[in-house]
């Protein structure tokens, strides 16, 4: 069987669900390595492959580590031009990519859409964090007088 790569199983995807951007589900991808190496490294150091098992709580926290590492304060409209606006919208992809993926990515029995449900909100963790905190109001009988 000729191996399938990246590229050709994002076409597929891409020609079947125009909801998310190329550069996304690379997002995504780089992730999901990330979230696989650091989950497992704490687990059995001497044993790290690529291969293992995360579960969609660990994505998810491994997308908002990676996200806010490297696009900051930008990180909530990066996410937004590629069409990620929720946790759902992740568990989405991935399951695009299990499902057009022909054996490159894998999923066990407990593994569903759902689980990318009880995820967190972008707004909260993207967004405002970043957003100027409001300045607190003085009253003028709080005032001294010079």
């Amino acid at each position: 069987m000729k191996p399938v790569h990246f590229d050709q199983v994002l076409d597929a995807v891409l020609a079947a669900d125009k909801r998310y951007t190329r550069e996304g589900y690379h997002f995504v991808r780089e992730v999901l390595d990330h979230t696989q190496r650091r989950v497992h490294e704490a687990e059995s150091p001497e044993c790290v492959t690529d291969n293992r098992h995360i579960t969609g709580r660990q994505l998810l926290e491994g997308l908002r580590e990676v996200a806010l590492m490297q696009f900051g304060p930008m990180a909530y409209y990066v996410l937004d031009a590629w069409g990620i606006h929720r946790s759902e919208d992740v568990g989405e992809m991935v399951f695009n990519l299990v499902d057009y993926g022909q054996g490159m990515f894998n999923k066990t029995q407990q593994d569903s859409r759902e689980a990318f449900r009880e995820g967190f909100n972008f707004e909260e963790v993207f967004r405002q964090p970043f957003l100027p905190v409001k300045p607190r109001q003085v009253r003028p009988h709080q005032m001294r007088e010079a």
